[in-house]
């Protein structure tokens, strides 16, 4: 006994009732008690790619961390105080508002 009832455009079939054994595919088959139960090995742990036993590698690079880290804290050092000091500004240049006769460096007044 199927129902139809409309979804969007396309109408879907609702089957009710029991499924027959026979159309299940047999990939889809009930497992046995045993299958259900039975654990998967676990697979044996690769060995390590490199292990340090000395620590020069974890003080190196901690060393290296460290060293970048001042660098970069110095140079947001550089930059909050470039940004937060007040401005420089250069000399006025004066203009001169006639024109100096020939041979002269300064402007008249």
């Amino acid at each position: 006994m199927a129902e139809q009832r409309p979804v969007g455009r396309a109408s879907v079939t609702r089957v009710m009732g029991r499924v027959r054994r026979d159309r299940i595919p047999k990939s889809r088959t009930p497992r046995t008690h045993a299958e259900r139960t039975s654990i998967m090995s676990v697979p044996a742990a690769p060995p390590p790619v490199f292990v340090d036993d000395s620590g020069r590698r974890h003080r190196r690079l901690r060393a290296a961390l460290y060293l970048l880290a001042s660098v970069i804290i110095a140079a947001a050092i550089t930059v909050w105080l470039s940004v937060s000091a007040r401005p420089v500004h250069p000399a006025p240049v004066s203009t001169c508002a006639t024109a100096a006769p020939a041979g002269t460096t300064e402007c008249l007044r």
